[in-house]
């Protein structure tokens, strides 16, 4: 459902500083630290091992995505990215057919992508896979679970745009509330904003996987994408609107947990 272009503010070209200092934000969590809190939590690379390694093994030998990797590991996802009101709604989904749909629907669009290139526009792509798993992991019609879809989709397939939905972020840039009115713009609106800001990203690459939390396979494939600058994005958006505030300590915090790897 797409909204007059005159009540929606596109995304800004954001400064060096600003996207140095979200860059910094998503080493942290590549790491395994909370930006804004300092703590420990599981890391991105690790959320990557979940469940992208697993989605490039089916594409490799079609072995079939683990059962708890739906409901056990979406669970721990949800706390990582402290979206705990998606918690409520977890009665409400059948994770076996949002499997399901991902095996049926979103890997045929995959194939294409890597094959062929896009059917539509990336983003486009991305929104209707993100469409179909929230259709597919939901018992009842016409509920959704697009937030939460977006962040599934966004480990499991590195190689799609997929953005983060976030309903604060949408109204900021004048979407509608509901995500089922506005994901189409909101994907339209961050490919936008990612075209805009693509020197300043295309600066930064994705990390190394100090940590061994990732296998090199996995770890090389996402590097290909544009998956951390699409992070990077997200992080600088959430700090530009004062709905995240970043740890003042970041950069000895990284480096303590590398030392301690070592």
């Amino acid at each position: 459902m797409a909204i007059s272009s005159t009540k929606r503010k596109p995304i800004p070209k954001l400064t060096k500083a600003e996207v140095d200092v979200a860059n910094l934000c998503s080493k942290a969590l590549w790491y395994g630290i909370d930006f804004e809190t300092g703590k420990n939590q599981t890391s991105d690379a690790s959320l990557l091992e979940t469940f992208a390694t697993q989605f490039y093994q089916y594409h490799k030998n079609k072995t079939p995505l683990r059962p708890p990797i739906m409901e056990l590991e979406v669970r721990e996802l949800i706390r990582v990215c402290r979206v705990y009101v998606l918690y409520r709604g977890l009665a409400g989904m059948d994770f076996k057919k949002g499997i399901s749909a991902i095996y049926k629907e979103i890997y045929d669009t995959y194939k294409d992508v890597i094959r062929e290139g896009y059917r539509g526009t990336p983003q486009v792509d991305g929104a209707n896979c993100l469409k179909v798993l929230s259709d597919g992991i939901v018992k009842k019609k016409g509920d959704n679970r697009l937030n939460l879809s977006s962040r599934i989709l966004f480990f499991l397939i590195p190689d799609l745009m997929i953005f983060n939905m976030n309903k604060k972020v949408s109204t900021e840039f004048g979407l509608p509330k509901r995500p089922h009115h506005h994901y189409f713009d909101f994907y339209d609106l961050f490919a936008k904003g990612l075209k805009t800001n693509q020197t300043l990203l295309n600066k930064f690459r994705l990390p190394r996987d100090d940590l061994n939390e990732l296998t090199f396979q996995t770890w090389d494939k996402v590097r290909q994408t544009d998956w951390w600058q699409r992070r990077v994005l997200d992080i600088a958006i959430l700090i530009k609107l004062n709905l995240a505030k970043p740890n003042s300590n970041l950069t000895k915090l990284i480096e303590d947990k590398l030392k301690q790897k070592k």
